[in-house]
């Protein structure tokens, strides 16, 4: 139980911390390749979570800011970091598909 709590403790660290970065961010203090940073990993915390509609909007600011052109095609690790948001969010968008099917199962019966 202790391993659990202590397991517990540190996700819900990360994820404050990760939130903390989003509010410096968007206040300014943050540079556009850390903000898209803090969306890939708030898809993923959010993802690991099971907040799977969460996750995708996260990935999507992430992609989204790429697609401006706010963030340099060559920026150091963005292949990497592309390709790890582009999974969070086609597994999201299937995850709250099936979600959404089960309830609907759910329902008939």
């Amino acid at each position: 139980m202790q391993l659990f709590l202590g397991d517990l403790w540190l996700r819900l660290r990360r994820y404050d911390q990760a939130q903390a970065c989003y509010v410096r961010a968007l206040n300014g203090r943050a540079s556009g390749l850390r903000l898209c940073r803090t969306h890939a990993g708030l898809a993923q915390t959010e993802f690991q979570r099971g907040h799977f509609l969460n996750a995708r909007h996260y990935a999507r600011l992430c992609l989204e800011q790429v697609a401006s052109g706010e963030i340099p095609e060559d920026a150091p690790g963005i292949e990497t970091l592309l390709e790890r948001v582009v999974w969070h969010y086609e597994a999201s968008h299937r995850e709250a598909l099936e979600a959404r099917r089960r309830r609907a199962d759910t329902h008939i019966r």
